[in-house]
């Protein structure tokens, strides 16, 4: 798979089916997130991975996977649904403004990564952090910015032309549907308004 196509069909899946990650496969994630850009080089990240199983089931009440599912749809409590591991992207001021920036692409080369070898996602910021920061035990000179579900994929998800929401939704159940902006709606050549 190539890296515009990794681009185009990964999708954020928030329900998983059993099956283990590999802590192979976890450390290969941090590895593709340390060589992420980093504001200045400061690289002021680091990643806690959670395979223990004790550990993902406390996690999995501590992390909130689907915050605009409604009714039938909210995913909780069902097994099934559960990821398999989590990364926890922790973050050390270096006083630099631009270092937060460093979060966004180590978490898309993780989210990449995954995607490429068949596995899926969940990037997560509503978090309960300072449960998960006893939990892990993290220092203080760390922020714990967000977490990232991995296990296998337990649902289809892909986008649709979005109308009036950015909402997403299941279509049929395990068919998630994520309303985005359509391509002629975002690009400007030129100069701002000039349409292609």
């Amino acid at each position: 798979m190539d890296v515009i196509e990794a681009i185009k069909a990964r999708r954020t899946i928030r329900r998983f089916r059993p099956g283990r990650v590999p802590r192979g496969f976890l450390v290969e994630l941090a590895d593709c997130a340390r060589l992420a850009p980093s504001a200045a080089n400061l690289q002021p990240l680091s990643f806690v991975l959670i395979d223990d199983e004790a550990a993902v089931e406390s996690m999995y009440g501590l992390v909130k996977l689907g915050s605009y599912l409604k009714g039938d749809d909210v995913i909780g409590g069902n097994p099934l649904e559960k990821p398999s591991a989590y990364v926890a992207v922790l973050f050390k001021d270096t006083g630099v403004v631009w270092s937060q920036r460093d979060i966004g692409a180590a978490v898309q080369n993780m989210l990449l990564a995954a995607h490429s070898k068949g596995y899926a996602t969940c990037w997560i910021a509503n978090i309960k952090r300072e449960p998960i920061r006893k939990l892990l035990g993290i220092p203080e000179e760390y922020q714990l910015d967000c977490m990232v579900a991995v296990g296998l994929p337990g649902e289809e998800s892909r986008p649709v032309d979005m109308n009036d929401s950015t909402l997403y939704f299941y279509e049929k159940p395990l068919k998630l549907r994520v309303p985005k902006r359509k391509l002629s709606d975002v690009i400007h050549v030129n100069t701002f308004g000039t349409k292609l």
